[in-house]
């Protein structure tokens, strides 16, 4: 790749499409949302879990 072509690169990059940015800001939104339910369903089962360990080591 010859220096036009980088600094072609490196320029493509700075002017982004407005559309495009906000395509990928809403999968990433989706993505963390996704991420955010599967955390809390893992505390959730492990504080069941936590619960029904607490109840039979009582017994």
């Amino acid at each position: 790749m010859n220096l036009a072509a980088l600094i072609d690169l490196t320029n493509r990059r700075k002017v982004e499409d407005p559309q495009a940015r906000a395509e990928r800001l809403a999968a990433s939104r989706v993505r963390m949302r996704q991420y955010a339910v599967e955390i809390e369903n893992r505390i959730a089962s492990e504080a069941v879990s936590h619960q029904l360990l607490a109840k039979v080591c009582t017994i």
